[in-house]
């Protein structure tokens, strides 16, 4: 036995209730002892207290988790509220640490705070991180921990919050924080693979990044990015593709993905992004319907499967963007219920996040996504 999952999850309102009730279930599925564990809550409970009654239950185990936007159940379905725990068990060792006061420059504090897990674990075979995302450097974050765990699968979602306000926390043993990253090693013979899918549709022509200023593009093909857009839609506007939809960013080392934008600044004649472009990046807009959303969901999870090394997937984690939930309103559901019909009775569980983290299709390396659904697969 490589690697077990253990899942469990309570929408009781009672707060002592639902941890009595998740930390039953999941030891109840577990046939061996607890390695490590994962704890995923929506703002409706009190972080702290369902964070402290979760590690009094589960002793001294390597514990992180973080807020979230809603959560993806173990038989696949969406949940607006609720508590959701992950237990890992078999043969595998977890080590967790933090990043803490996170601000605009990430990358040296999660780059050390990853090779310090690895020095702990060095046999890691995947890297868990669940970190703040609205201001804050994300990209240099996931950034960061890529370059101080080299050749490990890295992979996680930023902290959701489902009211769109910067309120996010993030968990790792009792202390419920913010602006930081949590992070969780998982080392021992087991297999791990990953898979992204937006379904946003690149159009229209790719624009070469030349001037930025932190999170702020400036200027693209040597313009001012502005005045080379307002063909597309009105930059003073809320609507249109400046606003309302993500970019699809290709990097020099190769790959695409989304990335999406805070707000347009007309005053410095910037559009602000969530998080930081990669210097001589292309750019270009996209569009998408519902189903090609939903579709995203379902090339995300053949991606992770058609990596997959081990005969049987133990567990899938999904990490969704919260701005796909909104989109597809009435029809979310729908992305978990794809992840069910391709992966049957395996533990499907996750949440929406507020940006995703996993590699490029295709390229080695984690990123920061926007729009985009990632799935995890685990097994022995």
């Amino acid at each position: 036995m490589a690697i077990e999952v253990a899942t469990a999850i309570s929408d009781d309102i009672d707060p002592v209730d639902a941890c009595a009730e998740v930390l039953r279930s999941a030891r109840a599925s577990l046939r061996g002892p607890v390695r490590g564990a994962i704890l995923y809550a929506t703002a409706g409970y009190d972080n702290g207290e369902v964070l402290g009654r979760v590690a009094d239950g589960l002793g001294d185990v390597p514990l992180v988790g973080c807020s979230t936007s809603g959560l993806i159940a173990g038989a696949g379905k969406q949940l607006d509220d609720g508590v959701l725990l992950v237990l890992i068990g078999g043969d595998v060792r977890c080590a967790s640490t933090v990043v803490r006061d996170l601000g605009e420059h990430n990358d040296e504090p999660a780059r050390a705070a990853a090779a310090s897990l690895l020095e702990r674990l060095p046999d890691t075979r995947m890297l868990l991180m669940h970190p703040q995302s609205i201001g804050v450097d994300g990209e240099g974050t996931v950034r960061g921990a890529q370059r101080g765990a080299p050749g490990v699968l890295v992979v996680g979602a930023n902290a959701g919050e489902f009211t769109g306000v910067d309120t996010t926390t993030q968990f790792h043993g009792r202390e419920v924080l913010t602006r930081a990253s949590t992070m969780l090693a998982i080392a021992g013979d087991f297999t791990a693979s990953a898979g992204v899918g937006g379904g946003w549709r690149p159009m229209g022509r790719r624009f070469r990044v030349t001037r930025t200023d932190g999170r702020t593009l400036l200027a693209v093909d040597g313009r001012p990015v502005l005045d080379v857009l307002r063909e597309y839609a009105n930059p003073e506007g809320a609507k249109g593709p400046l606003s309302d939809t993500p970019y699809a960013v290709y990097p020099r080392e190769g790959g695409m993905y989304l990335l999406a934008v805070e707000r347009v600044d007309v005053e410095r004649g910037g559009i602000v992004f969530l998080s930081r472009l990669p210097q001589d990046a292309e750019i270009q807009t996209t569009s998408a319907t519902v189903d090609e959303v939903l579709d995203g969901a379902r090339i995300s999870v053949r991606a992770a499967a058609a990596d997959h090394r081990a005969a049987r997937v133990e567990a899938a984690l999904v990490f969704s963007c919260t701005a796909r939930k909104w989109f597809l309103g009435s029809r979310v559901g729908e992305e978990c219920e794809a992840h069910r019909a391709a992966l049957g009775d395996v533990p499907i569980v996750g949440f929406y996040a507020h940006g995703e983290i996993a590699p490029i299709a295709g390229r080695e390396g984690a990123v920061l996504h926007n729009q985009t659904c990632v799935t995890v697969l685990l097994g022995g």
